[in-house]
């Protein structure tokens, strides 16, 4: 790297500076002092343009919350389920009877269904989530950076990122009609 780096103060919690930003460049780094160790550099990379937040993006992610919320009840009746079971198996109790007075055909239903909306919005907000970075002019590099995941996920989280906002504008769109066509 060549160049001139600029320093820039950070605040800390208390008010103080507690670390230095460093421009070099288009990119990046926040320098930190370690306990004895020097400076601790990490790299932020390059700085972009925050895109506005889609409406479906935050209703997307509205969705999330009350998914991650819905789960967590599942899974905590999931947690209790699961402790009377142990109880009774301790006690010697026979499966067969245990497994009906818990309903464990309704309350496997649920947490599975649970899971999978989770997921499914999950996903869904990860969509919006890339597709914004990508208006943001991120590549896919940073992207996959960024998630932590390979280039590979990351160039078909944007395919799907994209083909999921095609779509969304075709239906915002609604059919295709032709004005000068007769109508039916």
């Amino acid at each position: 790297m060549s160049g001139t780096l600029v320093q820039l103060p950070i605040a800390g919690g208390d008010g103080e500076a507690d670390g230095r930003r460093w421009r070099h460049g288009g990119s990046t780094a926040l320098q930190r002092w370690g306990r004895g160790d020097g400076p601790m550099t990490v790299d932020q990379g390059t700085r972009h343009v925050a895109a506005p937040p889609t409406e479906s993006a935050v209703a997307d992610l509205e969705e999330l919350i009350e998914s991650t919320v819905a789960l967590r009840h599942r899974l905590v009746t999931h947690e209790a389920v699961c402790r009377r079971i142990l109880d009774e198996v301790q006690h010697r109790a026979a499966i067969g009877c245990v497994l009906p007075a818990v309903r464990a055909d309704r309350w496997r239903a649920a947490v599975t269904d649970a899971i999978k909306g989770f997921e499914v919005t999950r996903h869904r907000v990860r969509l919006d989530l890339v597709g914004m970075s990508l208006d943001e002019g991120m590549s896919i590099a940073e992207i996959a950076r960024s998630w932590g995941v390979s280039r590979q996920l990351a160039s078909r989280w944007a395919h799907e990122a994209l083909v999921a906002r095609e779509a969304d504008e075709e239906r915002d769109d609604g059919p295709c009609v032709d004005p000068a066509a007769p109508p039916r």
